[in-house]
């Protein structure tokens, strides 16, 4: 998983460098932004959450890819229901790692605040 994630190139270049971050650096760095955040401002929710939603966030790009968070309507449309049929690939592929699945698919559901936390958050790290 963690190899296959550090072969996709995002959209979004590193800071001060012509290379595209990789899904793994993508997500250590919202992990650690979301750390920070929740830190800094003394927010009231669950770290233990946060910090695994952030690590699995984008675990379905595993097999969706990655979709430029400027996209067009259709192509974000597209990314949506690729990622369902991934989450589905990866519940099964991880049948054994309930708190993985679960925690995968309580993110794509946002299912609570600390799972819409991870995911603004997500969508500021560019």
């Amino acid at each position: 998983m963690v190899i296959d994630l550090a072969l996709i190139d995002r959209k979004h270049f590193l800071a001060k460098t012509e290379r595209r971050e990789n899904d793994i650096e993508h997500s250590f760095s919202v992990t650690l932004l979301c750390w920070f955040i929740l830190n800094k401002y003394e927010i009231k929710l669950d770290i233990s959450k946060i910090l695994k939603y952030a690590l699995v966030h984008d675990f379905v790009e595993r097999y969706a890819g990655d979709v430029n968070i400027f996209a067009n309507q259709k192509d974000r449309q597209k990314k949506v229901e690729l990622e369902k049929e991934s989450l589905a690939k990866l519940n099964l592929e991880f049948k054994d790692f309930t708190d993985l699945t679960i925690t995968m698919s309580n993110y794509e559901s946002k299912k609570d605040e600390e799972a819409l936390f991870v995911w603004t958050v997500d969508k500021m790290q560019p």
